[in-house]
């Protein structure tokens, strides 16, 4: 009996057993634990919103990051820094005037669009910068002063978490120096192919921005990020994103919205923050409805720090995602009316087509 169960235990660890992930436990929270830190010490130093808005940074690489099956180098970490910075910053400044939102956001969009088709390690950095531009745009901006602190602060935070996870892989040691190529030259291949599926990101993505912006919707920006992060260039898969995204945005507004109504403390926001970070890196953006739950829990917390709480902010993301999706989802078929002929003409009519509509994402699968 005891033989038996010492074999059991040992055989949670080998490959191919089921059980717990203890390696990936481990890492998810210490990662977690490093991106909490900006917020720990604002919290700590009575500056809230700036450790939020550091914490913003390092929580958007590590999500850039979260499908790499190899450490960063620091060539991809800085450039990564770097543009959640230049987002952050102008983030800010379209948060006060819509004309620097209708003229930047197109760029963002495109960028998103070119990386997913060329498909390099630059594609989700890219993703995640267009969605910092958008979250940054909350709050009603601030002057080019503060545009300009609000990036230095998202880079810091960004650069904090890069710095931590390129010592934990020790990538100056070769040979495992990971991630070095950011893949440049693809990107100005895949311009021409990608133009298609950029021009379908930025209209529905200006429209909404534009309609929330005009109209001066608090948070309005959470409609135009669901956009881009569910809209495909094939409508059965906008749908399925769409589908799990507002199961799992629901499920994570609803606790959210008890945790917004009742009384907070400093430690709770931290704690929230780790633990959903933490979990979103074991569970994986594959299983997108789960990871949405986790992702809006922890949404709705850094928004709400240093602002009073109230469960009405999680009904506004409710909503606005639920906007949001249909938004997608009527622009994927109108899409997919307008470029099916044309594929399908192209097609050869003797074989099967070429096409790769709704092919999987060889990269990681959904992300957010």
């Amino acid at each position: 009996m005891e033989r038996r169960r010492h074999m059991d235990v040992k055989g949670r660890d080998r490959p191919g057993r089921a059980g717990i992930p203890w390696d990936s436990v481990r890492h998810a929270t210490l990662v977690a634990t490093m991106v909490a830190v900006p917020l720990i010490v604002g919290i700590g130093t009575g500056h809230d919103s700036a450790g939020a808005a550091a914490t913003l940074g390092a929580y958007l690489w590590t999500i850039g990051h979260i499908t790499n099956p190899h450490p960063i180098g620091v060539r991809m970490a800085g450039a990564t820094a770097l543009l959640m910075g230049v987002a952050g910053m102008g983030g800010a400044l379209a948060g006060r005037h819509l004309w620097v939102l209708l003229v930047m956001l197109p760029a963002w969009a495109a960028l998103q669009a070119v990386t997913e088709t060329a498909g390099t390690a630059l594609r989700m950095p890219a993703a995640m910068a267009a969605l910092c531009f958008l979250l940054s745009a909350i709050g009603g901006g601030a002057t080019a002063g503060g545009a300009l602190w609000r990036g230095l602060l998202v880079l810091g935070g960004a650069s904090w978490v890069a710095l931590s996870e390129m010592v934990f892989h020790r990538i100056w040691r070769p040979p495992e120096v990971g991630t070095r190529d950011l893949g440049l030259a693809e990107l100005a291949a895949a311009w021409p192919k990608s133009r298609g599926y950029a021009l379908l990101l930025i209209l529905p993505t200006m429209l909404s921005a534009g309609v929330l912006g005009v109209f001066q919707i608090s948070h309005g920006a959470w409609m135009a990020t669901t956009v881009l992060r569910v809209l495909r260039a094939d409508a059965s898969v906008t749908i399925a994103r769409s589908g799990r995204r507002i199961a799992g945005t629901s499920g994570g507004a609803l606790l959210a919205a008890v945790l917004l109504g009742s009384e907070r403390r400093a430690v709770t926001g931290v704690i929230v923050l780790a633990v959903c970070l933490a979990a979103m890196q074991i569970v994986g953006p594959k299983r997108y409805g789960i990871y949405t739950f986790f992702l809006t829990l922890l949404a709705l917390d850094l928004t709400s720090v240093g602002q009073a709480a109230s469960w009405h902010l999680a009904l506004t993301r409710v909503l606005l995602t639920l906007a949001g999706a249909a938004l997608a989802v009527t622009s994927g078929f109108l899409y997919d009316r307008i470029t099916r002929p044309r594929e399908d003409h192209a097609a050869d009519p003797a074989g099967p087509s070429t096409t790769t509509r709704g092919e999987e994402d060889p990269q990681g699968g959904d992300q957010d």
